[in-house]
């Protein structure tokens, strides 16, 4: 056996089997999430975060939403600090999250993902979310869920009139009323906390109550590491594009699959 064949056999060792298994012992989810309301011009935004949110905003205005609060939460992903801002559309029971990921490592300003999530709840516990997340989950489904992704797709109209769609396909079921202004943060929290469940249930993660601490199972740590890691992550990211044009396609909306950074 050549020198060469025995470092990419450790290499690959090293990507697919070593880093799952410190992914178990270093990636954790806080058990109880720490959402805070934040003001608009609080110093703690960032500039990135502001610019993004100005991109953003006005074209969720423009399909019926509201703004309904600006949230912060420091504690729940380790380094990261995320910034949200919820608006909602009271008439047709639908709420829309554009959220945007800093890391707490580097100072505060420039976002490393970020997605508009579109959400509706419904009576009998299940929920719809369609999104343009630039850093899809790699913990895989929840069960009481339907989440479609479009990465990075641009126009955000369209991507309201998908979910709409996706909600109707659901089955007609009655949805949720929104949550007042001043529960936002709160039931933010709970969503979270009620996710996180969802993937304890199908077994890609369990709870440390010890620590208060949701963490990777075994399983759950090959997921995430091999969704993450090429060549996975690049098949991942075009079979999510493919099955994003057949889902326009079948409702009869532009085929085409604008993209943009609503960073800039």
């Amino acid at each position: 056996m050549t020198s060469t064949l025995v470092v990419v056999i450790a290499l690959l060792i090293f990507v697919y089997v070593v880093s799952p298994l410190i992914a178990t012992k270093t990636m954790q989810f806080a058990a109880e999430p720490q959402i805070e309301r934040i003001d608009s011009d609080d110093p703690r935004l960032p500039a990135s975060v502001r610019r993004f949110f100005s991109n953003v905003i006005p074209q969720l205005q423009e399909q019926g939403f509201e703004l309904g609060d600006y949230l912060t939460d420091t504690n729940t992903t380790p380094n990261t600090t995320l910034f949200v801002a919820v608006l909602l559309n009271h008439s047709a029971r639908d709420a829309v999250a554009a959220i945007a990921g800093c890391m707490r490592s580097k100072p505060a300003i420039e976002i490393q993902n970020y997605s508009v999530n579109f959400a509706s709840e419904f009576v009998d516990g299940t929920a719809v979310e369609t999104c343009n997340s630039t850093h899809a989950t790699s913990l895989g489904k929840i069960a009481w869920k339907k989440v479609y992704v479009f990465p990075e797709f641009a126009d955000l109209s369209v991507l309201y009139q998908v979910h709409r769609g996706m909600t109707v396909r659901h089955g007609g079921i009655s949805k949720k009323p929104l949550p007042a202004r001043d529960q936002l943060a709160s039931r933010t929290g709970k969503d979270m906390i009620r996710d996180f469940e969802g993937f304890v249930d199908s077994g890609n993660l369990y709870l440390d109550a010890g620590q208060a601490k949701f963490r990777l199972t075994l399983k759950g740590g090959l997921l995430a590491a091999w969704r993450l890691t090429p060549p996975f992550k690049q098949l991942r990211h075009w079979l999510l594009k493919r099955r994003a044009r057949r889902i326009l396609h079948e409702l009869n909306l532009p085929s085409d699959y604008p993209t943009t950074d609503y960073r800039s």
